[in-house]
């Protein structure tokens, strides 16, 4: 009982706050210049207002793509001043010690915050708008929300003419690392991440799945595909595959035969939801 009129008090005090923005997306980067422009305006299809970007010792151009968001006032960049560093000290130093400045930085400006990465698409099954379908979670914490994984799927470079989404198209079976989960975070409700997947919260808010059921780590106890979950384009084509993505986890601990390895188990799967969303896309990016 006390809780539930706890609750009803914070949803009436935050829902008289106004905030600058509903929806914003967090992210660190690095040497993304190619795939940016897709996943911005991709995301502001579905309603997200504002990003808070980072740079990561970035060598392309990704300036001369983010200049035009960045005088209009939807992307906010920063750039990191750490290098090089191990698979480790990236994620739980870098990425995590981005995350918790762009909380604190951001509580009281962005209602919701998508803490993701630049290679993952946030997929709403029905439904235009990610501010609409978060209406329905406003007593929580946090949604945690599943990826599905994407591969190559035998493209050996994308054609610059057609988005990304509606080349890569073979994804992995449910069970392959998708019961990760990334975060759409209440920032005024979070004490600060504990790894790039999830954070804590002042009680009585918490983390759940598109179920409402509370997670308390950083995976699911099972996938959930059926309201909202993230297409994690992990190895984007064959090029990026080999000249990118293999060194980058070969510098990260891994080998060439691992990733080549979980690039075959990513593309067993054909998932055309997204593909709804190409048309406008197209339109929002130039291409028709």
């Amino acid at each position: 009982m006390v809780r539930a009129i706890f609750l009803y008090f914070m949803f009436f005090v935050c829902n008289c706050f106004s905030y600058q923005y509903d929806l914003s997306i967090c992210t660190i980067f690095r040497d993304e210049a190619p795939y940016l422009k897709e996943w911005i305006e991709y995301h502001r299809l579905l309603g997200v207002q504002h990003f808070y970007l980072c740079n990561h010792v970035s060598q392309d151009n990704y300036l001369e793509v983010l200049d035009p968001y960045i005088k209009k006032g939807i992307v906010e960049l920063t750039e990191s001043s750490i290098g090089n560093v191990d698979f480790y000290h990236f994620c739980f130093g870098v990425q995590i010690g981005w995350f918790n400045h762009c909380i604190s930085k951001a509580k009281d400006e962005s209602k919701w915050i998508a803490f993701i990465d630049s290679d993952e698409f946030l997929n709403l099954v029905q439904g235009n708008s990610l501010v609409e379908f978060l209406k329905d979670y406003e007593e929580f914490g946090a949604l945690g929300v599943n990826w599905l994984m994407f591969g190559t799927s035998n493209v050996e470079k994308i054609i610059s003419d057609r988005l990304m989404i509606e080349q890569l198209l073979l994804c992995s079976h449910t069970d392959h690392f998708n019961t990760y989960i990334k975060s759409i975070v209440r920032a005024d409700r979070a004490t600060g991440f504990h790894s790039p997947h999830y954070s804590g919260f002042m009680p009585p808010y918490y983390l759940v799945n598109t179920d409402k059921q509370q997670i308390l780590n950083d995976r699911t106890g099972y996938v959930q595909y059926n309201k909202l979950f993230i297409n994690h384009y992990w190895t984007r084509d064959e090029d990026y595959l080999e000249y990118v993505k293999i060194p980058r986890q070969i510098m990260f601990g891994s080998t060439a035969e691992t990733v080549r390895e979980r690039n075959d188990e990513m593309n067993r799967n054909l998932d055309m939801s997204i593909q709804r969303f190409v048309p406008a896309l197209r339109k929002r990016m130039g291409l028709d």
